[in-house]
């Protein structure tokens, strides 16, 4: 049997990349191999805190463009829009690049918390995809009650407030 091979792609801000990096090592725990990509950026937080003997032989960092230059990384709407542009294309060619060739396990899933990402590249190269939420479940129970909270009339469609509660 093949070992399974995920590429693990987090929204490079610390609250995701972290606990990608803690999924990837149980993955390895598990049997996996894991192709880590990170941001040229974030490659060195995530390189300083590697533990020896930590099953760093199993996962394979892999960095590619943010699409930002010298751009404020911590405004989060121009690093999206940066990442829409870039991150696809980056991504399907790290795939594309291990699965063509020989000395590597094809990759087998895509894991990552990036919807749109995992929609366009998962599509693209027909590969399955799952979906690894980061946050915590407070902010999970709200946005899947969006719409029930129009449909309730507790918020308007824009997110303002319709009545007191």
């Amino acid at each position: 049997m093949k070992t399974p091979h995920a590429i693990v792609v987090p929204y490079p801000v610390q609250g995701h990349v972290i606990p990608h990096m803690e999924l990837s090592h149980h993955l390895v725990e598990r049997g996996f191999k894991i192709t880590f990509v990170n941001t040229e950026f974030n490659h060195k937080r995530i390189v300083a805190t590697l533990q020896n003997n930590q099953n760093e032989s199993q996962i394979n960092l892999v960095t590619i463009s943010d699409g930002l230059t010298d751009e404020d990384r911590n405004d989060i709407g121009k690093l999206t829009e940066a990442l829409i542009s870039v991150f696809p294309i980056e991504v399907e060619a790290v795939i594309k690049g291990i699965n063509g060739s020989n000395d590597n396990d094809d990759i087998t899933c895509i894991i990552s918390d990036i919807g749109w990402l995992l929609a366009v590249v998962g599509e693209n190269i027909g590969i399955q995809t799952a979906t690894f939420w980061t946050m915590g479940a407070g902010i999970l129970a709200l946005v899947s009650n969006i719409t029930k909270l129009i449909e309730t009339g507790i918020i308007n469609p824009d997110a303002t407030q319709e009545r007191n509660l």
